[in-house]
């Protein structure tokens, strides 16, 4: 009876210590999160995509990336604060170059410009850190105040308010792009290390490459509110992109959605009443076959907002089989497929004369 009651509190004993250490865990694991500022709704993995990341590229440093980009944050804003976009412009996707650049002439023909004072950033933390395999992304959520200012053209306030906000940036870079010791932040250019100076067509003048095309180095592509549903990505997406990579294996999703944001703020600015218009996000929600083609299709949703509430557009974009991702251009992507200039408002080329359609790049098949 003795040896009985001595094993069962044996047994109890290393019960309690096992209780005690899955406990342990589980609160070091909360604590680590805490800490380090996963946002689980997200469903972020840093750790493991790190790895991913820093097996590809073994001189990326989260910590300094975080530093990096944090100056990126505040350089943009003091870009916005002044009006004039030149000085980020290299960091920046077409549509985020967009996005501000349509926000301000709103701005402008409302006879305000908006500006911001005392910015502190409270907290920076990693969201979504995915290694894909044609471009890495990194979320970065923003946590931050500031106070918010309108004032006329003439500099007299109009409105002034504290504020606090929060705000997820993605940045994104090419998958075989490895971290260099200057780049687009600190005003170099990452392919020959002179100081920017650009082109009209986002060309360093020296080497002629594509600085915000994410090639080289990391850019910004995505700017959503704190608030923001993520559009999910079923398997029936999965597979629609995954056939359209087997016949382009440089096929990039988000290389598409920053066209299709790029080409929405390019629609508000050619409407004159459009005012107090914002993004929440551009994400592939469907994909079909035209009847009786076998062109890829894509359908893409903008979640947006106006002065009369929520509003959600789609988009079908469409290109003929066989045509593949000119990756050079990367996130330079509303490009001339003939000579690489900015496009135009029709499809034909205002340099160049060359005509754009589906058997040379994605075209716009439907706007709703």
């Amino acid at each position: 009876m003795f040896v009985v009651a001595f094993m069962f509190l044996i047994f109890m004993l290393i019960f309690y210590a096992m209780v005690r250490a899955a406990l342990g865990a589980g609160a070091k694991a909360l604590k680590n999160a805490a800490e380090h500022g996963i946002d689980w709704q997200r469903k972020a993995t840093p750790t493991t995509s790190f790895a991913a990341l820093q097996a590809k590229d073994p001189a990326f440093d989260p910590d300094a990336f975080r530093a990096r980009m944090t100056k990126a944050f505040t350089q943009i804003q003091d870009a916005w604060n002044a009006g004039d976009l030149a000085g980020v412009r290299a960091f920046l996707s077409d549509a985020t170059h967009e996005r501000f650049k349509v926000l301000l002439a709103m701005n402008q023909r409302k006879g305000l410009a908006n500006r911001t004072e005392n910015l502190k950033v409270d907290a920076v933390s990693f969201g979504d850190v995915v290694s894909g395999p044609v471009y890495d992304n990194i979320t970065l959520k923003f946590t931050a105040s500031c106070t918010d200012i309108d004032a006329d053209l003439q500099g007299a306030t109009k409105r002034q308010e504290f504020t606090r906000f929060a705000e997820h940036w993605t940045f994104v870079r090419r998958a075989n792009a490895a971290t260099r010791p200057q780049g687009l932040v600190e005003g170099n250019c990452p392919a020959c290390g002179a100081v920017i100076k650009l082109t009209d067509k986002t060309e360093c003048v020296y080497c002629h490459a594509l600085v915000a095309s994410g090639e080289f180095d990391w850019i910004l592509s995505e700017i959503t509110q704190n608030d923001a549903p993520a559009a999910p990505f079923g398997p029936q997406l999965q597979e629609a992109c995954a056939r359209v990579r087997e016949r382009d294996t440089q096929f990039s999703r988000q290389i598409l959605e920053d066209r299709v944001s790029t080409i929405f703020w390019r629609q508000i600015a050619a409407e004159p009443s459009a005012t107090d218009v914002g993004v929440g996000s551009v994400d592939l929600t469907g994909a079909g076959k035209c009847d009786g083609l076998d062109d890829d299709q894509l359908t893409f949703t903008v979640d947006w907002t106006a002065t009369d509430g929520q509003h959600y557009s789609k988009m079908t974009l469409v290109r003929a089989p066989g045509v593949k991702t000119e990756l050079k251009l990367g996130f330079n992507s509303l490009r001339c497929s003939g000579c690489g200039a900015p496009s135009s408002k029709g499809p034909k080329c205002d340099h160049c004369g060359a005509v754009t359609d589906k058997t040379k790049d994605w075209v716009v098949l439907d706007a709703a």
